[in-house]
């Protein structure tokens, strides 16, 4: 578990050997009870080294890489786990110098308070384990003074329990490394002074099992190790910048001032003969350096100015730091929460609208629907009419070709009408009286006493018992009765 240290403003002076810091000491080993086999090991390096890597390997914890939400973040970690059933080991990931994010002077510090803060409450270290990436290929001017700077934060007591560590030995050739390992230790502005008072010397391969063994190197030591800055800071209540760390920074940040106060001075002749030529271009660019330059001596004037309090008051800037932040951390976070809310009820009103577009189509489809069913049931109605009409029709033409063809089964005749009473009667039809070739009734002639007409099965009047009656009979031709005597044509 990482245990983010906090601190609290204190009063008045207190060393290790008056009373503790109100900070409890569980506050260091991350809610864990003290027991007097703790082991407190720092692990320190330029930033990029694999300080936590090393740590994330040793703890079987995940490390966050950079130490930071923000560049105003950094700060020291405590990660704990346990060696055996009655060790507790608890390894301290600080903050790397060369951090692009912050200056040395701020790493410095937030390093002192760390060991300042945890020497009052009697946390004190059992070893420092040095990581240095052996791809560097040489010692550069800010790697030395980051070697400078450790070996002042040290003090020449404590080396005897530092283990000077080299990583990312996978990333270059055996020789090679080799060779650049042999510069580190017999370079006595690199390694070689340190090994010289009782440092060692190490390789880590990126396993578990040499990160663990490295550490046990330091948990076998029986007696803890008090640092100069924690002397300085504590006992002496030194400010940093008199801390002989922060003197060393103080002194580069001093050379880095009057490197640009002299390229300020450079930048104002140039600008004033750009003016007298009338370059407006060249003098505008000048002007610009100029102004970066002032800006950064004003910054190393505030890290100067920042080193100018002892250990009470580093505290009480850092608390005055974290609350700031933790406001601005706060309103990051309202804003956030407004913004995802403002996403979220954005993305509930666009569902919604989705849905009552969605609905109204679906209203829209099932009255199309309802229509479309309407015109199919009165088209099908149309056709069952016009189909039953047809049937209707038909039967209507069939009937008639069967009466037409019935007619025309009597060849040569046409209708006619017959009309009787008493002992009359009277015949007429189209051909009857065009043609002239029916008989016709004169007075005097006998009455009529039956006529047949059509085919067999045709139905005809018949006179008879003094009364005309209809009568069935089978003869396909007229004919007269027996008793038609005269007929005259």
């Amino acid at each position: 578990m990482s245990v983010r240290s906090s601190f609290t403003r204190q009063s008045g002076n207190r060393s290790v050997h008056g009373n503790e810091s109100p900070l409890s000491t569980r506050s260091f080993r991350g809610g864990h009870e003290p027991r007097p086999t703790d082991v407190f090991i720092a692990v320190m390096g330029v930033t990029g080294s694999g300080k936590s890597s090393f740590i994330s390997l040793c703890s079987g914890k995940s490390v966050q890489i950079g130490h930071t939400l923000d560049a105003c973040t950094s700060k020291v970690d405590v990660y704990a786990y346990r060696e055996s059933s009655d060790r507790t080991v608890y390894l301290i990931d600080t903050p790397g110098f060369d951090d692009t994010s912050k200056n040395d002077t701020e790493i410095l510090s937030e390093i002192a308070i760390w060991l300042g803060d945890s020497y009052r409450s009697k946390i004190l270290l059992h070893g420092i384990i040095y990581l240095h990436r052996i791809t560097d290929v040489r010692m550069q001017g800010s790697a030395r003074r980051n070697i400078q700077t450790f070996r002042n934060l040290c003090g020449e007591d404590a080396l005897r329990k530092v283990i000077l560590v080299t990583t990312m030995w996978d990333k270059v050739q055996s020789s090679e490394g080799d060779m650049r390992e042999k510069q580190l230790k017999d370079t006595k502005d690199f390694w070689g002074w340190m090994l010289s008072k009782g440092s060692t010397c190490h390789r880590h391969d990126n396993t578990k099992t040499t990160a663990r063994s490295i550490v046990q190197r330091l948990t076998k030591h029986k007696s803890p190790i008090i640092t100069d800055i924690q002397k300085q800071l504590v006992d002496q209540n030194l400010q940093l910048d008199q801390t002989a760390a922060g003197k060393g920074i103080q002194s580069e940040t001093l050379k880095e001032r009057a490197k640009w106060m002299k390229e300020q001075k450079k930048f104002e002749e140039e600008i004033r003969e750009a003016m007298r030529q009338k370059d407006r271009e060249k003098e505008e660019i000048m002007r610009e350096e100029r102004d970066m330059s002032a800006a950064m001596i004003r910054k190393a004037n505030q890290d100067m100015e920042a080193m100018r309090f002892n250990m009470e008051e580093l505290i009480a800037q850092r608390e005055e730091r974290e609350a700031l932040l933790e406001e601005r951390l706060e309103k990051r976070m309202e804003r956030q929460m407004r913004k995802k809310q403002a996403a979220h009820d954005k993305e509930i009103k666009r569902i919604q609208r989705e849905k009552e577009a969605e609905m109204r189509i679906s209203r829209e489809q099932e009255k199309q629907a309802q229509r479309d069913r309407k015109k199919v049931e009165e088209k099908n109605k149309a056709q069952q009419q016009r189909k039953a009409e047809q049937e209707r029709k038909a039967k209507v033409a069939e009937a008639n070709r069967q009466s037409q063809n019935s007619s025309s089964k009597v060849q040569g005749w046409s209708p006619f009408s017959v009309t009787m009473g008493d002992y009359s009667c009277a015949l007429s039809g189209p051909r009857c009286y065009q043609a002239g070739g029916w008989p016709k009734l004169q007075v005097g002639s006998e009455w009529i006493g039956a006529v047949s007409y059509g085919t067999s099965g045709t139905w005809i009047a018949r006179y008879g018992g003094g009364t005309w009656r209809k009568q069935f009979l089978k003869s396909a031709t007229i004919y007269l009765a027996k008793r038609c005597l005269r007929v005259l044509t």
